[in-house]
């Protein structure tokens, strides 16, 4: 498991480092004549390449994650990679029309870079809405209806007000910041149904999932400082805005999805090592226990698990202290445990498991019972 472990560390390692020698060989990207203050400009591409290449860089390595998972789990994180991706090249569109002068493109003027920061963020809330449902989760913020309402609500709202807060003379601001408003309100949704499918789903996808949440929500607040910067902030004298400060909220978030993808591959961790220990030892009760439970905790829908665990809860609370199981009741745990595995196999709506898969899983002396009962 170590060395798995160190592999991806190693990938983590080598995306953040990519962003950053990509970073640096931006600055030898020409500088369109027209353009005001050159460095500034440079530093702005600069920091946008980074963030666009730790988003794509989690992206392409969630894609390469997916060989043990079902289809449908597999159509979750091809979404949330393409939004991710074209989170990247929605990011990276201003600093490159500040570094080449392209403010006056159609592409520009007509409302197409405008239109790529909603279209990136909406498979984005559809990836974790899918989610959502393959967990059981039931909540507003499941509806497609409610949150394009609220987010269209909020967007507009934003339309209307800000303007009369705006210190320069941006041309479209209002729009652009009506669209960052309605690009963090997917964003936020999206991180509301990773965190309810955290709560629904299995305890082995609570540290994956934990680390997602949290990147949702960092990068809904790094869009709300994107529509304030342009609301409040001189575009043109403030060291936040014209040196690009304003992007290192998104730099941040995007090594957070790198280290989500970090745990997301950890969830498969132990499919390369089995576990080691003496399998010529007489299994203790704890075995028996540990072992189902064990693998019990693979399971993504806790509430189709449970109620196949209620002989294996009512032998241990009826089980007197001191007393060890009896035969009856350890053949009654190894129907558990087959009745678990069979279902793991073969019912699992996320995960493709094998029974070996399983066996990693279990200690040593159980497995050894395993293998006496085939005989």
């Amino acid at each position: 498991m170590g060395t798995k472990r160190n592999t991806y560390r190693t990938v983590a390692l080598v995306i953040v480092l990519v962003a950053f020698a990509a970073a640096a060989l931006s600055y030898l990207l020409p500088v369109a004549p027209t353009v005001i203050d050159e460095t500034k400009a440079q530093m702005r591409t600069a920091a946008a390449v980074v963030l666009a290449v730790l988003f794509t860089g989690a992206a392409i390595w969630y894609w390469n994650g997916l060989q043990h998972y079902k289809s449908r789990l597999r159509v979750v994180y091809i979404l949330l990679g393409i939004s991710m991706v074209l989170f990247s090249v929605a990011m990276l569109q201003l600093p490159i029309f500040g570094l080449f002068d392209l403010w006056k493109t159609r592409w520009a003027t007509g409302g197409g870079a405008i239109l790529l920061f909603i279209l990136s963020t909406i498979p984005m809330y559809l990836s974790m809405r899918l989610l959502g449902r393959l967990a059981g989760v039931k909540s507003k913020a499941g509806s497609l209806w409610f949150v394009t309402g609220v987010t269209v609500v909020v967007a507009v709202c934003a339309a209307i007000v800000s303007p009369h807060f705006i210190r320069h003379n941006m041309v479209g601001a209002p729009a652009y910041v009506a669209t960052v408003i309605a690009a963090s309100s997917y964003i936020f949704f999206s991180g509301i149904m990773a965190y309810r499918s955290m709560q629904a789903l299995g305890p082995s996808y609570t540290q994956a999932l934990k680390a997602q949440v949290f990147a949702f929500f960092f990068l809904a607040l790094s869009a709300l400082n994107e529509a304030v910067v342009v609301t409040f902030m001189p575009r043109t004298t403030t060291f936040y805005s014209v040196d690009g400060v304003y992007l290192w909220s998104f730099i941040i978030a995007g090594f957070l999805f790198v280290r989500a993808c970090y745990y997301f591959h950890l969830l498969t961790e132990a499919y390369d090592i089995k576990l080691t220990g003496d399998n010529s030892t007489v299994a203790t009760d704890d075995d028996y226990v540990d072992s189902i439970v064990n693998v019990a905790n693979l399971a993504s829908r806790v509430d189709h698990i449970d109620p196949m665990l209620d002989p294996l809860r009512e032998l241990t609370s009826s089980r007197a202290p001191g007393h060890s199981l009896s035969s009856a009741d350890k053949d009654k745990l190894l129907a558990v445990f087959r009745q678990v595995s069979d279902y793991l196999v073969t019912s699992d709506p996320l995960r493709a498991f094998t029974y070996e898969q399983l066996l990693y899983h279990v200690t040593p002396a159980f497995n050894a019972v395993l293998d006496h009962a085939k005989k």
